[in-house]
C-alpha cells in the first residue's frame, strides 16, 4: 500500500477533514492535500512525518478510536518504503556510536527506559528488537537529548563521517542520527578501528602537548599537608567525585611515587563530559609534570574495536614516555568489575557489579597502613600482568635501536602513504613497532598477539589495494 493510499485510508476511518490533520499537525492544508494525491510525501522519521502520526493519534482518541502507535508508525513507514532497517547494518552502527561515544550501557537502558541486559543483548546480536524501528527511534532520542551542545554533535558528526554543512533543506539532527544508524551499509570493522587509531597517532602534534605541559606551572609543597583519612563513596555516580579528590591529593603530597591505574568500569562519567575529561587529563598531565611515573593496566578482554577506543584516550600521555601500560591475559572477573588507583600519597579501590553498574562502591584514603596494603596489591597486579606495550622517546631511544639490530636482518620497514607521519617495524611474529615521526622520534613497540595480529592484516590489506 502506498503512501497516498494509506494516508487516505486513515482520514475515511476517522472521519476527519484536511482542516483537523493541519491545525494538530501544523502542515498546511495544501500539502496534506498533496500527500493525498500523492504528487508529495514527507521524508521517513522526518518532523513534518512525526507530527502527522502525532495528529492522527490524537484525532483517533478524541473520537475514542483505539489505535496503537507502534502499528500505525510502521505502517506509514511501510508505505514509504523505509519501514525496513536492516539489523545487521544498525547494530553495526549502533556499536559503533556506542563505542565511539563511550556510552555506558546501563545509563543507556536507564534513559531508553529498558533493561540493561535487553540493550547488552541486542548490542551483542543475542536478541533483536521487539520493534526494530522504535527503537532505532529511542536511541536517536537519546543521542539527540544527550549530546546536544554545538560541541557535541561536531563529535557526533565526525563518528557518522558527514560535515553539518552538508544537512540537506529541513534535515534535522535527529533524522541525520536515524538515517545514519539504518542505512549506513558500510559495517565498521576491525580495519576501521585500526586506521583510527594510527590516525590519531599519525596526526596527532606531540610539539603542542609539550608546550601544554611546559606552561604547566606546578611547586612540589615542602611538608605533607594533608591529613590522613578515609571516606567511602556509593554509586557509580559518585566515582568521578572520588577519582577527583585521589588526583588532588596526590598532586598537594610530597610523594613521586609510580602511580598506578587500574579501572575495569565504564568511563561513561569522564568521557561524555568533556569539561570533565579534560579536567581528568589535566590532573594526569601534572602528576607527569611533578615526575610521577604511571604504570597502567589496560582491559582488553572486549573485542578490539572497544579496546582501540578504550586506548584513543592515552595517546598523548603515552607520549610522555613515562607510562607504562600492561594487560592482563584473562578476564580475572567474572562478575564484577574493579578498580585500583595508588600513588604514594593516596588509593582509591572501588569494586561494583558487572550486571549493576550503579551497584558499586570506592573507598578513599591517605591513611599509611591502607596506602601500604592497596600499594602491595598493586605490584602484585603489575607482576602478574603483561606489558602492553613498549614507549621508546628520547630518553630510552637506544635501546629500540638496539633491539632493531639485533634481529636486523628479520624485520620489514613499512610505510603506509595515508600516514605522513608515521612508519611501521614488522618482525615476524615477535612484534611489530608504530613509530612516530617527529622531530623527536617515539616508538610503540606492541608484543600483544591481539593488537599486533589486527595491525599486521591492516598493512596487509592496506598495502593490496
Amino acid at each position: 500500500m502506498n503512501f497516498e493510499t494509506t494516508i487516505n485510508k486513515y482520514i475515511e476511518l476517522l472521519d476527519c477533514s484536511l482542516v483537523d490533520i493541519s491545525t494538530l499537525s501544523g502542515i498546511s492544508i495544501s500539502v496534506i492535500s498533496k500527500y493525498r494525491k500523492g504528487v508529495r510525501k514527507p521524508k521517513a522519521n522526518s518532523k513534518q512525518f512525526q507530527n502527522l502520526i502525532n495528529a492522527l493519534l490524537t484525532i483517533a482518541n478524541n473520537k475514542h478510536i483505539t489505535l496503537q502507535k507502534d502499528e500505525l508508525v510502521n505502517e506509514f513507514m511501510q508505505s514509504l518504503n523505509a519501514h525496513y532497517i536492516d539489523f545487521g547494518i544498525f547494530r553495526d552502527n549502533f556499536n559503533f556510536l556506542v563505542c565511539s561515544l563511550k556510552i555506558n550501557l546501563s545509563s543507556l537502558a536507564l534513559a531508553m527506559n529498558y533493561d540493561s541486559s535487553y540493550i547488552s543483548k541486542i548490542k551483542n546480536g543475542k536478541r533483536k528488537p521487539a520493534n526494530n524501528y522504535k527503537f532505532v527511534q529511542d536511541f536517536t532520542n537519546y543521542i539527540a537529548v544527550h549530546y546536544k551542545s554545538d560541541e557535541d554533535k561536531e563529535k557526533v558528526f565526525n563518528i557518522i563521517g558527514i560535515k553539518a554543512s552538508e544537512l540537506k533543506n529541513n534535515e534535522t539532527y535527529e533524522d541525520v542520527i536515524f538515517n545514519w544508524l539504518c542505512t549506513n551499509k558500510k559495517k565498521i570493522t576491525e580495519n576501521d578501528a585500526i586506521d583510527r587509531f594510527l590516525q590519531n597517532i599519525d596526526d596527532y602534534d606531540i610539539d603542542n602537548f609539550n608546550d601544554v605541559v611546559k606552561k604547566i606551572k606546578f611547586t612540589l609543597p615542602s611538608t605533607n599537608i594533608l591529613i590522613p583519612h578515609s571516606k567511602d563513596y556509593y554509586g557509580f555516580k559518585n566515582m568521578s567525585v572520588a577519582e577527583t579528590e585521589f588526583i588532588k591529593s596526590t598532586l598537594m603530597s610530597k610523594s613521586t611515587n609510580t602511580l598506578f591505574l587500574y579501572n575495569e568500569m565504564p568511563m561513561n562519567e569522564i568521557v561524555n563530559d568533556i569539561a570533565l575529561r579534560k579536567k581528568w587529563i589535566l590532573g594526569i598531565t601534572m602528576m607527569l609534570k611533578k615526575g610521577i611515573k604511571l604504570n597502567i593496566i589496560h582491559n582488553i578482554n572486549r573485542p578490539l574495536n572497544e579496546m582501540l577506543l578504550g586506548l584513543e584516550m592515552w595517546i598523548p600521555l603515552y607520549m610522555s614516555g613515562t607510562i607504562s601500560p600492561y594487560y592482563f591475559e584473562n578476564d580475572i572477573n567474572e562478575l564484577f568489575m574493579h578498580m585500583l588507583c595508588v600513588s604514594g600519597s593516596s588509593a582509591l579501590s572501588g569494586e561494583c557489579l558487572k550486571s549493576d553498574i550503579n551497584c558499586c562502591k570506592l573507598h578513599y584514603t591517605t591513611k599509611k597502613d591502607e596506602i601500604n596494603y592497596y600499594s602491595s596489591k598493586a605490584k602484585f597486579m603489575i607482576n602478574s600482568a603483561k606489558p602492553l606495550m613498549y614507549i621508546y622517546t628520547n630518553k630510552n631511544m637506544e635501546k629500540f635501536l638496539e633491539l632493531t639490530k639485533k634481529v636486523e636482518k628479520d624485520f620489514q620497514k613499512v610505510k603506509l602513504e595515508k600516514y605522513k607521519n608515521t612508519e611501521f617495524y614488522i618482525n615476524s611474529d615477535k612484534w611489530i613497532s608504530i613509530n612516530k615521526l617527529n622531530n623527536e622520534p617515539i616508538c610503540f613497540v606492541i608484543y600483544n598477539s591481539k593488537l599486533m595480529n589486527a595491525i599486521k592484516d591492516f598493512i596487509k590489506n592496506e598495502k593490496n589495494k
